[in-house]
């Protein structure tokens, strides 16, 4: 919780859904019941937007989190915006299956500090912590940086 304080948002406001890493579900009756919970906290707190990861990411968890969010956006009517984190770096010439998509650029500057601190506080994505495992998990040199460019880069999706 200390990471979203870095942000300046109180503990109180992150609401876990209990996914376990890499078992985020993409399909079924459990994205149905994810969504449907998240469709309810959206109504309740009056949220008008939605925004979840990449459905073009090539990673598990950020597929599930892109189709969880589009369920529960249909559910409320709410717009969808999605932000690329692998996505940013595809293969040059890779096609994309997708629907013309408009995106921005907001500029968060101002906001800079606190995101490289929060980045930062995420040690085991790119310290070497996890040194027992030759095939273990760890960003590659330089990729952090592509995020603290001062603007983040949204796309505005179908639910």
């Amino acid at each position: 919780m200390v990471r979203v304080a870095l942000l300046g948002l109180p503990s109180s406001h992150i609401i876990f859904m209990r996914c376990p890493d890499t078992a985020a579900p993409a399909r079924g009756p459990a994205l149905q019941q994810i969504a449907a919970r998240l469709a309810e906290l959206a109504v309740a707190n009056r949220c008008g937007t939605v925004v979840a990861s990449w459905e073009h990411d090539p990673h598990c968890d950020h597929l599930a989190a892109a189709r969880i969010a589009r369920r529960a956006c249909r559910m409320t009517g709410a717009r969808l915006l999605a932000y690329p984190v692998w996505g940013r770096i595809l293969p040059p010439g890779q096609l994309i299956a997708q629907r013309a998509v408009r995106g921005f650029r907001l500029d968060i500057r101002r906001h800079l500090g606190c995101k490289r601190a929060a980045i930062m506080a995420h040690r085991s994505q790119y310290a070497g912590l996890i040194d027992d495992d030759p095939g273990g998990f760890q960003l590659a040199a330089g990729f952090i940086e592509q995020f603290l460019t001062g603007e983040e880069v949204f796309l505005e999706t179908q639910p």
